[in-house]
């Protein structure tokens, strides 16, 4: 995603609810898988268990850095 001076690399992972246009995100410091699917359960299930809503499915889109407009 970019650098910030002090901290060095940082990255994204974003979750959207297609559903709903609803958008989750969070940064990392690394790109590891483990952070990769940090979101879900940090932020994206809290949520919707809170609402009573449930997940019925989860679905992978990857962009590579080349695709993403500056």
């Amino acid at each position: 995603m970019g650098t910030i001076k002090g901290v060095g690399k940082i990255y994204i992972q974003s979750e959207v609810d297609a559903h709903c246009s609803l958008g989750f995100g969070k940064l990392h410091l690394s790109k590891l898988p483990m952070t990769a699917v940090d979101v879900l359960p940090d932020r994206v299930l809290p949520f919707y268990e809170e609402l009573a809503a449930t997940v019925n499915s989860l679905s992978e889109l990857t962009v590579p850095p080349q695709a993403v407009s500056r």
